[in-house]
């Protein structure tokens, strides 16, 4: 094979593994974002679809009020 014709099958695997790598590690905190949704006292219940999910939010809850940062150190007070 010559030179030329490696360093594009390189390329395109690179490319490839590059991707599956990205969309591993996407799904991986998406499903960890997921996990804490669930985990959380502020959602209710969840509405699914065949695409998507909607997470409802409790409106009782006192985890859906806005925190109050500090913004002279970036803490919740």
């Amino acid at each position: 094979m010559s030179n030329a014709l490696l360093f594009a099958v390189g390329g395109v695997l690179f490319i490839i593994t590059t991707g599956a790598t990205i969309a591993f590690l996407l799904s991986r905190v998406m499903a960890a974002h997921r996990r804490q949704l669930l985990d959380s006292e502020a959602i209710s219940h969840i509405e699914s679809d065949r695409f998507t999910e909607i997470y409802v939010r409790d409106d009782q809850s006192k985890a859906t009020a806005p925190a109050v940062v500090d913004d002279a150190v970036g803490r919740l007070p």
